[in-house]
């Protein structure tokens, strides 16, 4: 059984944890620098000092005693923890979590945000 599960809906991406239902949000964009985060904190894991946190904007990653870690966001509610062994499977949930995102944007699922009404040529909606 998968410890996360990632859903995507009108362009927001959500990972959370399968049974607890902590959860972050993020925008497609946001998935790399994300999970380059993570895979910094969990290259640290060996060290003999490392700091109680690391933040790269939005997001910040407490770090805990015993390989425990959180990813929160600094702009918004909600925190997501996770163990060191979790963190590889964490990765691959943001990742699926993207592409689902991708594919629901593809399929025409994506409300657009255009201000123009009427028919349009194309909408203003930002990528």
């Amino acid at each position: 059984m998968a410890s996360f599960n990632a859903e995507s809906h009108q362009g927001k991406i959500t990972v959370s944890r399968a049974l607890t239902g902590q959860h972050i949000e993020l925008t497609p964009s946001e998935v790399n620098k994300a999970t380059h985060l993570i895979g910094l904190v969990l290259s640290m894991a060996g060290l003999d000092q490392v700091p109680d946190n690391i933040r790269h904007s939005p997001f910040v990653i407490r770090l805990f005693p015993k390989k425990e870690y959180a990813i929160e966001r600094e702009d918004a509610d909600g925190s997501l923890p996770f163990r060191w062994r979790e963190g590889d499977e964490l990765i691959d949930f943001f990742k699926m979590g993207l592409a689902k995102c991708l594919n629901e944007q593809t399929q025409g699922r994506v409300v657009p945000r255009s201000s123009v009404e009427g028919i349009t040529l194309a909408s203003d909606e930002s990528f």
